[in-house]
């Protein structure tokens, strides 16, 4: 699959550097001895092409975005420890693949403004976002969404309280952010 993918890129038009860095990815590895760790080495120097869909570097990018959250998870329960995750996911309806990089920049622009949002301010300390494009294969488009992981007190999930937020509440706030009244979804 790795060389088959390297290979595609080759063969396409303006991606042929990808494709050389593909072919070349994980094939250079230095080790040094680690005392430290005492597991007897430690990479001190490899060639990777930190294309994050490539399978080689993909594993290695999902670490560092592991490590981000749980990072952002400690440093924030420091200071609020009774504090509780909330995923929400954000949808926009499917686009085609000329029209991706406008809509991930739309998508962008229009989380930054629901954050700002007064009911999104009052009951979101930090959050973590993560944005994943699916494909349709049946119908060649693409669904770019957001994975967020919002950190909020445990009030939150009290229906009486100023901070809760309802589905449909969510979803209002999301059509107006985005300014696309046919969002029909969030979770």
């Amino acid at each position: 699959l790795t060389n088959a993918l390297a290979i595609a890129c080759l063969e396409t038009p303006g991606l042929e550097k990808q494709g050389e860095r593909m072919l070349l990815c994980g094939r250079s590895l230095d080790f040094e001895a680690c005392i430290i760790l005492r597991h007897g080495k430690k990479l001190k120097r490899a060639n990777f092409c930190k294309y994050r869909l490539y399978p080689m570097c993909q594993p290695r990018k999902a670490n560092k975005v592991r490590d981000e959250v749980f990072d952002l998870a400690k440093a924030h329960l420091e200071k609020y420890q009774h504090d509780v995750p909330l995923l929400l996911t954000l949808t926009a309806p499917n686009v085609n693949g000329e029209d991706i990089g406008g809509e991930i920049d739309d998508l962008m622009k229009a989380f930054e403004r629901l954050i700002k949002r007064k009911a999104v301010k009052r009951m979101n300390r930090s959050w973590f976002k993560s944005l994943e494009i699916t494909k349709n294969q049946e119908r060649n488009d693409f669904h770019p969404h957001f994975h967020i992981l919002l950190m909020v007190p445990p009030e939150y999930f009290y229906k009486d309280s100023p901070l809760y937020i309802t589905h449909d509440e969510w979803l209002k706030l999301w059509q107006e952010a985005k300014r696309d009244s046919t969002i029909t979804q969030v979770d």
